[in-house]
């Protein structure tokens, strides 16, 4: 993860100036919303360097913004993943996942090894139910097929139910609890 003091000492590196009425702090700011968008067009960033005219000649604004440009790429680079050696895998990749044009998994890794059981947990929308539909529908590039992975996929509805109520002075009584609108949990299961 890229921190704002590192893009700060970067930028200010790069343009060889104090910062003066907070332009360097701005452009800082900005590099690093770029950096975190993933926004690696080096015209996009020298035109968001623009405003270093206030405080370096303009000839020098375009090398400052590609100075900084290259060291927040490389610095957003994940750090190098190590996977798990033990046991046989059945599945060892990374893939991402969208609904629409809406990203729900980018860069996922997944490992899954054999005579191992694993559940999916996650917020609701989250895309646990998209992800088991894609490895069911064989979506998932590079995912053992059916029939050298069995995967069950269970889908159901939580009821509404009735809390128990403390009954105590003071205290409510029982009362329903309803669950969200539509609330789906999902028990996958490889193996």
């Amino acid at each position: 993860m890229v921190e704002l003091a590192a893009v700060e000492a970067n930028v200010q590196a790069a343009a060889g100036v104090a910062d003066e009425a907070g332009v360097l702090a701005y452009v800082a700011q900005t590099s690093l919303a770029m950096t975190r968008a993933a926004c690696w067009d080096e015209e996009a960033w020298v035109q968001s360097f623009r405003v270093l005219q206030a405080v370096v000649p303009a000839a020098n604004v375009a090398q400052v913004a590609q100075v900084c440009l290259e060291k927040c790429r490389v610095s957003s680079q994940p750090d190098e993943y190590v996977w798990d050696t033990e046991g046989v895998d059945l599945y060892k990749g990374e893939f991402g996942l969208a609904y629409g044009a809406l990203t729900l998994l980018n860069t996922t890794r997944l490992q899954l090894k054999r005579n191992k059981l694993y559940g999916l947990l996650g917020p609701n929308n989250c895309g646990k139910t998209t992800l088991m539909r894609a490895i069911e529908n064989e979506q998932v590039e590079g995912f053992p097929k059916r029939d050298e992975l069995r995967t069950i996929f269970v889908e159901h509805e939580i009821q509404e139910r009735e809390a128990p109520g403390g009954g105590r002075e003071g205290c409510p009584g029982p009362r329903k609890l309803a669950p969200p609108a539509r609330e789906v949990h999902t028990t996958p299961i490889f193996g």
